[in-house]
């Protein structure tokens, strides 16, 4: 109930910033077309992920909503990361891409953000638990690739159109354009993912081998360990942060650290914790 409530009231939120308002002295009405309101979601065998409990969580919130309008809104929006940004695999260890807009490449804040909505259901749909600790792992190991990168291409062999950026390009970056919000994400989303389940890690339940578990360890701990030096390196009270010279001329600057030091241990704490 507590996040159905939360569903519908950042729903209300929304729905202001469509209202239509009237002459001085009446309601805010809605600007209705009811030929509007049919499911724009594509059809069921092309979508690229699907949810029992997030398709469920989608009936049971329209149900809720007497404006027609929200309805839509909902039943359009919540699902769409799932049904169109989504490309999970199984084997032989879960492996998510989440490709940002129309854009294709994974961005390390936007992909965590995109799946966030789902972790709170993660304890009711395996399929989907799976999924979300699929994009912590594929994030732990696009950071180890370049922890100045920002957004990455699902083959990693693959270069785009800002190769000629002043900077080292490897092959499966999209844009290195560091911000310190990529590193940020990518915590968040792990913690909360442990924090979901704190009868397991973070490397998951019953892992299909030993040999699966040493290396999400690895990765997790390297992940860890990269970053929080990452932060301290580039927190430089006494000189200029790393520079990186963009072809188009523009400078990228991790300028945020030299001003935001107290992330640093909020970090390493989250960091600690999830590491239990």
């Amino acid at each position: 109930m507590k996040r159905q409530l939360l569903t519908i009231g950042s729903l209300w939120v929304c729905s202001l910033l469509f209202a239509h308002p009237c002459s001085s002295g009446q309601e805010m009405q809605w600007i209705d077309h009811v030929e509007m309101y049919t499911s724009k979601r594509p059809p069921v065998e092309k979508r690229l992920f699907r949810s029992e409990v997030v398709e469920r969580v989608i009936e049971e919130t329209v149900t809720l909503l007497k404006n027609e309008k929200l309805k839509w809104m909902f039943a359009n929006c919540f699902p769409n990361t799932l049904d169109t940004t989504v490309f999970y695999e199984s084997e032989p260890e879960d492996d998510t891409f989440v490709v940002t807009g129309d854009i294709p490449a994974m961005w390390l804040r936007d992909s965590s953000a995109q799946v966030w909505p789902y972790l709170m259901y993660a304890n009711e749909d395996e399929r989907l638990r799976k999924m979300i600790r699929g994009v912590i792992l594929r994030q732990f190991r696009l950071v180890l690739l370049d922890p100045y990168a920002n957004a990455f291409y699902r083959d990693l062999s693959g270069k785009g159109e800002w190769q000629n950026d002043r900077t080292p390009m490897r092959g499966g970056i999209h844009e290195r354009k560091w911000e310190i919000d990529s590193l940020c994400y990518v915590v968040r989303l792990a913690y909360h993912y442990w924090k979901a389940r704190p009868s397991s890690t973070l490397i998951g339940v019953r892992p299909q081998s030993a040999r699966a578990v040493r290396t999400a360890a690895t990765q997790w701990l390297q992940t860890i360990f990269l970053i929080i030096s990452f932060m301290v390196v580039n927190l430089r009270k006494n000189g200029d942060p790393a520079i990186i010279k963009l072809a188009s001329g523009f400078i990228s600057r991790p300028e945020a650290f030299t001003k935001k030091s107290i992330l640093i241990p909020i970090v390493c704490c989250r960091l600690s914790e999830g590491n239990r």
